[in-house]
């Protein structure tokens, strides 16, 4: 193996990069089990640019092959931590319709069709997304005169150049099927959550690029062997900035919250609340309500907190260092809390985190700003929905508010809904 390549350090610096990234959000989110997706995702992404190192570094057709299959190898398998990765989005158990999210008139019929399907077939877009790389390793086990066209001298090293027919047919297919649920997959979660739609518009971007991107790639030898030398280089810089772009995702704009459980407490429990039911706690401030919900969740149950109470005090007065804690805001009073400010997302997100943990526990004390900003009819929606929600799920749900800031009306129907929990 020859060293003397300076163009093998494109690969291998973006290697390391995706390596670190993926290691630096796994260690700081490891209670979370959607976080391995991610640390997969980064780990295939690194030991495929890994083998393009050693591919360029090699200095025989032969050396150069072996190394080439396996960096193609671990790239086809990234996309199926690509597809569990985008489908752990927050969104509604709900397809797709234009005639529901006029945003949604814009994308193809066939993708609203392929929405529906794999939503009544939550199985599908992983077989879709592994199935590339099931393909690639029965291609390179074919003898290589069925799918190597030729090896080419570019700018930065040799090059193999696949032929263009059968054998890159299944690709095309199962990658554009693929990358196209991830894009609707993560639109849909852009049209229920506004406060995050920069972050998921640019993703949903970013998987219609990597599309055109790829059909591009293996179409580009029919027409130009440069042009295809210079997307392979592409590549090479493009997998570290879509790690990048992931861990910018995932840490700054909390695009997942996910069931973790606490250190347990030695003490017996001092609450049971029956699963399926909405509890309402009447107090000025939510202090009996915390204590009720760390005590749950110190014995077992896994939370989530909605809530206007500062999340680090939280943390500190009833040591809950693991559970999410979710601002209900527009802006979170810390970098590294979530904020919600619409009804819908708070919805979503409950709807999504008792769909993973169904005894879950949920906290909501932010009743009387989501009124006051939101109106009280569109705030009882979210209230019958979250009732609707913890009944089919079976989780629990403490309602801590202040009778004194809401109207006798409102106050009746949630007693009429709710069963009152007292000290």
């Amino acid at each position: 193996m020859s060293l003397s390549n300076p163009w093998a350090a494109f690969p291998l610096v973006a290697g390391l990069i995706s390596l670190v990234t993926g290691v630096w959000v796994f260690l700081r989110y490891r209670e979370a089990p959607v976080y391995r997706y991610f640390l997969a995702f980064c780990l295939l992404m690194a030991a495929g640019n890994l083998g393009n190192t050693l591919a360029l570094l090699s200095p025989d057709r032969e050396g150069h092959l072996l190394w080439v299959k396996v960096g193609w190898l671990f790239y086809m398998a990234a996309l199926g931590a690509y597809a569990q990765f985008t489908f752990a989005v927050p969104r509604p158990r709900v397809p797709l319709s234009g005639s529901d999210h006029p945003w949604a008139r814009r994308l193809p019929r066939a993708m609203l069709r392929l929405d529906r399907r794999i939503l009544e077939t939550p199985r599908l877009p992983l077989l879709l997304f592994y199935l590339p790389a099931a393909a690639t390793l029965f291609l390179w086990m074919l003898p290589e005169d069925l799918w190597l066209l030729t090896v080419r001298e570019v700018f930065f090293g040799h090059v193999a150049i696949f032929k263009s027919t059968w054998a890159n047919l299944p690709w095309i297919v199962l990658v554009v099927i693929g990358l196209t649920y991830g894009g609707s997959n993560i639109f849909a979660g852009y049209l229920n959550f506004p406060e995050k739609r920069r972050v998921t518009r640019f993703l949903f971007l970013l998987s219609e690029v990597t599309l055109v991107y790829l059909v591009l790639f293996f179409i580009s030898p029919l027409f130009s062997l440069r042009f295809h030398g210079l997307l392979i280089f592409l590549t090479y810089l493009g997998t570290a900035g879509v790690a990048l772009f992931f861990a910018l995702a995932v840490v700054k704009y909390g695009l997942l919250v996910s069931p973790v459980d606490e250190a347990r407490s030695p003490h017996e429990p001092k609450y049971a609340l029956t699963r399926g039911d909405c509890f309402l706690v009447q107090e000025e401030k939510p202090d009996f309500a915390l204590r009720v919900f760390a005590d749950l969740v110190t014995h077992g149950a896994q939370g989530l907190g909605l809530t206007r109470t500062s999340p680090p005090e939280i943390r500190a007065a009833h040591g809950l260092p693991r559970t999410p804690l979710v601002w209900v805001g527009r802006i979170a009073p810390a970098p590294d809390i979530q904020a919600v400010d619409y009804p819908e997302g708070l919805s979503l997100l409950v709807d999504e985190f008792l769909t993973s943990t169904p005894e879950g526990v949920i906290l909501l004390d932010a009743l009387e700003y989501l009124a006051e900003k939101h109106g009280s009819p569109l705030t009882l929606q979210l209230l019958y929905s979250l009732r609707e929600t913890v009944a089919q799920r079976g989780g629990r749900l403490i309602l801590s508010v202040n009778p004194r800031a809401l109207p006798e009306r409102e106050l009746s129907l949630l007693q009429k809904e709710m069963k009152t929990l007292t000290e």
